[in-house]
């Protein structure tokens, strides 16, 4: 497999289903402040630059990828559309821990 971390070159407007600004992260005032440390993947072909780095997307692709990974599905979220689809959201439970 080609090593892919950190490449932010990829063309995102070839993949089909990139959401809202091409998967693109948007930022503002109200933003976490965990987006600074968090890597942004917008592209299913990107890596992590390293395990357990925070990663954060907004690329529907990328989202639907990492649901199917952990054997859970991606969800709509009302109050987070971007136009037609709703926003997605998914959250991951460790095994053995209680959700939150």
């Amino acid at each position: 497999m080609a090593d892919r971390r950190g490449d932010d070159t990829k063309n995102t407007s070839q993949h089909t289903d990139a959401g809202p600004d091409e998967g693109k992260v948007r930022t503002g005032p109200e933003s976490s402040s965990s987006l600074t440390y968090s890597q942004e993947i917008s592209s299913p072909d990107q890596d992590p630059e390293h395990p357990g780095r925070s990663l954060v997307t907004t690329h529907r692709d990328v989202i639907r990828q990492w649901a199917e990974t952990r054997g859970t599905t991606p969800a709509g979220a009302e109050g987070t559309e971007h136009g037609d689809p709703l926003g997605v959201f998914f959250q991951l439970e460790s095994p053995g821990r209680e959700a939150a």
